[in-house]
């Protein structure tokens, strides 16, 4: 996931994501879309779903954030946690 003024964008094997933050005195929040660009197996929740959205808060420090998020698929809402960590390109 690459963060920079405001707008966020990142993938992984099988899904896009391009959404928007705001953040503010160590709290952030935001949305985003998450798409699938290659078919993903069927036992991952967002596969064939479509355009996913998920919304999202957290904290944040120099180098890491923690991100509380919560996804509409369908009829479901999906809860996940994470941490981002800082990497610095040498």
């Amino acid at each position: 996931m690459i963060l920079r003024d405001g707008t966020m964008l990142g993938g992984t094997d099988f899904f896009y994501f391009v959404g928007t933050y705001t953040c503010s005195k160590g709290k952030w929040k935001g949305e985003f879309t998450n798409d699938e660009h290659t078919p993903a197996s069927i036992t991952r929740p967002m596969a064939q779903k479509g355009t996913v959205s998920v919304g999202f808060s957290g904290t944040y420090c120099d180098n890491a954030a923690q991100i509380d998020l919560t996804a509409l698929v369908g009829k479901r809402s999906l809860q996940y946690s994470a941490t981002f960590e800082l990497l610095v390109a040498r």
